[in-house]
């Protein structure tokens, strides 16, 4: 254990750390450190050197999620070890991701690996490269001031902390204040828990960052599983939480659990996935005061659940359309959409603003929106809403009066089922407001609206109205 008692610390180089077993221990706001140059605070492991210098393996024959056997030929291969299974190592094109995972090798017989668990994804002929590990790292009680990092000699891709390759690691109750970057990045970690991050004043004076910066507080790139992180704290950045890409473009994150968490003010959506993630879930987050929206979808299967946004400049919840099957459960939207980005104002669209593929958002209120309660729009398809309710939409001087607007050429499959629309004062223009003439299959059952001037204004190829 390295223990750093309260104090300040001038960090003139990057703290490295490469081995295992290594607790960093400090106490909560009173042991700081401080960077006295471009370099990052603390790196645990180097993903890039510890892939690329190990000796990777063809598997013979393709595999298909489920499997839990791998054909490889040669000797060499060690049970009860950890794997990454990557479609190849080629260099990827440009916005190209290399499918990989994580498996864990229990027995070898002959030229087959037994699995420990079955595979997420498929691959035609992969490669099979052992992982070293760095293990039984521990970060607690640390805190960085970036008071001596506003220069724009400093580049835009410094990170404060940096955890590679690492299994299981615990980061618990660390801070970071006034920091034009990134606060803490994960790139092939798995299992990691982190607990009580907190990113105040990030220094993003706009969507570009001041002096032209991006400041986030958690960031997952490329290749991560099973990560669980709880108590984000953040204000003034991009993001409290956002995937990415890694360097090497291999993998996404995966799995990953957020929950019980705040981001204010944040420049972006407080919390975000780029189209680079899969199976993220997002239990108990709040947004307030967002330039963006409060929550935003780009990746799949991820869930939102018990969720909250409010007085946000964009809508509480955006699905775009890099996203598929969401789902979405108790989300609360309020005084969403009064502003624009770049070319899109908000108050023209929905404050939830879906169109993503195969959507279902169940238990949902959205009150006080300046446009559009919600919207669902081309290119989305099969979504299922139940049991949703708006009520006063449309209070931007130039927003429409309008519940719930389905539309586009391309839409077709979607179910609304026990949904209410509803205003006090002022009547709403539409109740629920449809325009999808090629649309096949849509249904709304058990929709209410009160106080409409016109309830409902559908028309469309085989969509129907239902008590």
């Amino acid at each position: 254990m390295i223990y750093f008692p309260p104090g300040r610390y001038g960090v003139s180089k990057a703290l490295k750390v490469m081995g295992n077993n290594i607790r960093l221990v400090g106490e909560p706001g009173q042991s700081i450190l401080t960077k006295l140059n471009s370099m990052n605070y603390l790196h645990v492991g180097d993903i890039e050197k510890n892939l690329l210098t190990q000796e990777a393996r063809k598997v013979t024959a393709s595999v298909h999620m489920g499997d839990m056997r791998l054909s490889v030929r040669g000797n060499g291969l060690g049970s009860n070890q950890w794997y990454v299974l990557a479609e190849s190592l080629r260099k990827p094109e440009k916005d190209e991701t290399i499918p990989a995972e994580f498996i864990h090798v229990y027995a070898i017989n002959g030229e087959h690996i037994e699995l420990s668990s079955p595979l997420i994804g498929s691959y035609e002929a992969p490669a099979l490269i052992p992982v070293n590990w760095v293990t039984g790292i521990a970060i607690d009680g640390l805190s960085f001031d970036g008071a001596n990092y506003l220069s724009e000699e400093h580049p835009n891709n410094d990170n404060v902390m940096t955890l590679s390759w690492c299994q299981s690691p615990i980061i618990r109750d660390v801070s970071g204040w006034k920091l034009p970057n990134l606060f803490l990045s994960l790139q092939g970690c798995m299992l990691a828990e982190l607990s009580g991050v907190k990113v105040t004043n990030g220094l993003s004076a706009n969507f570009q960052g001041a002096i032209r910066k991006f400041s986030y507080a958690v960031v997952e790139r490329g290749l991560n599983m099973g990560n669980v992180i709880t108590g984000i704290h953040a204000d003034r950045v991009r993001h409290a939480y956002t995937t990415a890409h890694s360097k090497l473009r291999l993998g996404v994150p995966m799995g990953t659990r957020i929950s019980n968490s705040i981001a204010i003010a944040c420049r972006g959506a407080g919390f975000d996935t780029h189209p680079v993630g899969s199976g993220i879930t997002f239990v108990n987050c709040a947004t307030l005061g967002s330039l963006h929206a409060g929550i935003q979808v780009r990746s799949s299967d991820t869930q939102v659940i018990g969720c909250s946004a409010a007085d946000c400049l964009g809508p509480g919840l955006s699905i775009t359309k890099t996203a598929s099957d969401t789902v979405v459960t108790d989300f609360n939207s309020r005084r969403t959409g009064f502003g624009r980005y770049k070319n899109k104002i908000w108050y023209e669209h929905g404050a939830i603003y879906d169109w993503g593929l195969r959507t279902n958002i169940n238990d949902a209120t959205v009150s006080d929106s300046a446009g559009i309660g919600v919207e669902v729009s081309t290119p989305a398809n099969g979504g299922i809403y139940r049991n949703i309710r708006v009520r006063n939409p449309g209070l931007h001087r130039d927003g429409k009066r309008i519940g719930y607007q389905v539309g586009g050429n391309t839409l077709e499959r979607f179910i609304f089922t026990d949904c209410v629309a509803e205003a006090s004062g002022l009547p709403l223009d539409t109740g629920f407001f449809v325009r999808a003439e090629n649309a096949a299959d849509g249904l709304l059952s058990g929709c209410k609206v009160y106080n409409a001037i016109q309830p409902f204004d559908v028309s469309g190829k085989n969509v129907y109205v239902t008590n």
